[in-house]
Order: structure tokens, then C-alpha cells, then sequence
């Protein structure tokens, strides 16, 4: 038997890690729950964007909600305000903008 070569070895390795990390970065399921966070402008003018987010059990909303429209708003939002949770999600879409549908 032969040995194997090493670049053969790295790409298994390489391989065996994506496999890995696809394997933690599995979603958790939770509760929908709507938050509003406010922004300025490039105007300084204050805004809002409003979110759905699945929050797992033990996170917080506001926390996920501020990442989330972090991504989604205009300019950088200030803290959010969430509403109560109003039922389950998968996890599979953590962060939804309701202002872009």
C-alpha cells in the first residue's frame, strides 16, 4: 500500500473541517418575535426599520434585532424595542426585514 500524498491529506482534512463547521452552524428553533430599531439617516433624521426575529431560548431579542437590522437598515441602528413572542420558528431564516417584502 502506498502512502498517501500530502496534498491528498490536506484536502481530506480541509474536507472533514467544512463538514464539521456546517455541522455546528445548525439553526435553532425559537420564537418569532417583531422589534423596531431606530437609525439616522444620511440626513440625520431618525428612522426606523422594523424586524422579525427567531429568538432561540436563553438570547436576547434586542441583541439578535439590532444585529439583524444592522444588516438590513440604512445606518446603524440604536438599541430596539421588541414586542412580545408571538410563535414558533424553525430557525432556518433568523432575521426577516418587514420592510423590504
Amino acid at each position: 500500500m502506498q502512502p498517501v500524498p500530502p496534498r491528498a491529506l490536506g484536502a481530506l482534512l480541509a474536507l472533514a473541517a467544512f463538514l464539521a463547521a456546517c455541522r455546528t452552524g445548525t439553526s435553532r428553533a425559537g420564537l418569532w418575535v417583531t422589534c423596531n430599531c431606530p437609525y439616522l439617516t444620511d440626513y440625520d433624521d431618525v428612522a426606523k426599520h422594523s424586524v422579525d426575529i427567531c429568538v432561540p431560548p436563553g438570547e436576547s431579542a434586542t441583541d439578535l434585532a439590532r444585529d439583524c437590522a444592522a444588516h438590513v437598515a440604512h445606518g446603524p441602528p440604536d438599541a430596539c424595542t421588541c414586542e412580545s413572542p408571538r410563535g414558533p420558528c424553525d430557525g432556518t431564516q433568523p432575521c426577516k426585514s418587514n420592510e423590504y417584502k
